[in-house]
């Protein structure tokens, strides 16, 4: 999924910790926080979002960057590809091969 809440706390009264990690998707998710008191909910505002953005480097799609992505993005790039403009730059050029190179686990 998107995301996993991994654990909820309180380490003091009325104090809530919530861990959330990144799953294994992209993309925005927007959080419901919900307070109730006896017959009341109030519900914060403006509501929280968290955006899982993809790895930058990772062409094959497997969470990590290594020398198959490497493979990967040269292709691309020698191809002239807008996949391998890795600095977003709409340029294909040094920048991109150094963020590429630096991506690599």
């Amino acid at each position: 999924g998107l995301i996993d809440v991994t654990s909820i706390t309180e380490p003091s009264q009325g104090v809530h910790d919530v861990i959330i990690e990144a799953g294994d998707l992209e993309g925005v998710e927007v959080f419901e926080v919900r307070v109730v008191h006896g017959d009341r909910t109030i519900v914060l505002m403006p509501r929280p979002t968290l955006e899982v953005a993809p790895l930058i480097g990772d062409f094959d799609g497997d969470g990590n960057v290594w020398i198959f992505d490497l493979i990967l993005f040269l292709r691309a790039f020698d191809a002239g590809e807008e996949i391998a403009d890795l600095n977003g730059d709409m340029t294909l050029d040094i920048n991109d091969v150094l963020v590429m190179v630096d991506a690599i686990d």
